[in-house]
């Protein structure tokens, strides 16, 4: 017998970035360049430089083992060697808790942490970041990566469980044949995020597929795999 499962859903009520109240600009697919005031905004917000030029990633998560967020801290010299800059927001285990504020400390103006949660922030950071990173080892469905597709960030996600069912790998086959606007039944599995190798591989595509400007277009919808 077949096993059927229903994803969850997003509240275009609460998370619309067209209608958000916690954003210093609205925008829609039609308006994408609406966007761009978003990341300044966050950027000042957090004390990061403000430089429209620096690829953004962002976290909001728990901050534990089954999220993958330990993976991170190991990597964080390799996205600021490609010039990112990195937003975190969660709280969790006392220890990537401390990770993360140490990273801040080390490198102001490159990475902000902000332990424990608040939402209206949540929804400044998907609407500011170019890339938003969910790197669960296990995720029954999820809703961040549904969020970053409503606001318009690139979910760079592990290819598993929920994430794999609900994000479609960007890459020239899916571009040139749509489906990376849409569900598909089998997921590009060649870009899991499993290893060093794999958070930097996956980081450097995600980082060229938000400044191209044909995924500009799309950015509502596109998405990218590790």
């Amino acid at each position: 017998e077949r096993v059927s499962g229903i994803l969850n859903g997003v509240d275009e009520g609460v998370w619309n970035p067209t209608c958000c109240p916690f954003l210093d600009s609205r925008y829609d697919l039609k308006h994408i360049t609406a966007r761009k005031p978003n990341k300044a905004a966050l950027q000042r917000e957090m004390g990061l430089d403000e430089d429209a030029s620096a690829p953004l990633f962002g976290v909001i998560s728990r901050l534990q083992e089954i999220k993958g967020l330990d993976m991170l801290p190991p990597n964080l010299d390799h996205l600021l060697a490609l010039g990112a800059q990195l937003v975190v927001l969660g709280s969790g285990d006392p220890a990537l808790e401390a990770d993360f504020h140490e990273a801040a400390q080390l490198h102001p103006g490159r990475i902000a942490a902000r332990i424990g949660y608040d939402e209206a922030l949540s929804h400044r950071i998907l609407a500011g970041v170019d890339v938003l990173l969910v790197p669960s080892r296990e995720e029954p469905c999820g809703l961040t990566q549904l969020y970053a597709m409503r606001y318009g960030a690139l979910p760079l996600v592990r290819c598993t469980g929920g994430l794999a069912d609900t994000v479609v790998d960007t890459n020239p086959a899916t571009l040139a044949d749509g489906s990376a606007t849409r569900r598909a039944p089998e997921p590009d599995r060649n870009h899991l995020w499993q290893t060093d190798d794999s958070v930097k591989s996956a980081s450097i595509r995600a980082i060229r597929l938000s400044t191209n400007h044909v995924i500009q277009s799309l950015q509502s919808y596109s998405c990218c795999t590790m």
